[in-house]
């Protein structure tokens, strides 16, 4: 999970964890005061849909979540606001995507070093 928080401090999101057993919805970063109850009804409420892809996007009225089904137990989700700066630029959906389309995610620590390009899949 510390890779995950690392990621989501690059992208400037808040990264939420939802156990699908219980339905339970965390926020990964305990020191995070932007828990919204909208955005967890729209995570629960839509757990099935989440369930059924590997990758999935979710926007509401002042953001966007995408979520990604890890395991049989986990789906991780980056939450973006559209009053951060940076979430506004979509860069954001540009690294996601990225991300998503390459096969194998290079290690965390690859991430800051200059010069750092991911490989097309």
């Amino acid at each position: 999970m510390k890779d995950i928080k690392k990621l989501a401090n690059i992208l400037n999101a808040d990264v939420i964890l939802i156990d699908i057993a219980t339905k339970q919805v965390n926020y990964l970063d305990e020191s995070t005061n932007n828990s919204n109850k909208n955005v967890v009804n729209l995570l629960i409420d839509n757990i099935e849909l989440l369930t059924n892809h590997i990758y999935q996007s979710l926007d509401y009225n002042s953001g966007h979540i995408l979520t990604c089904h890890v395991n049989e137990e986990s789906i991780v989700c980056f939450s973006f606001k559209y009053d951060d700066p940076l979430s506004t630029s979509g860069a954001d959906v540009k690294i996601m995507d990225r991300f998503f389309r390459h096969r194998e995610l290079p290690d965390s620590e690859n991430f800051s070093k200059p010069g750092f390009q991911l490989k097309t899949a």
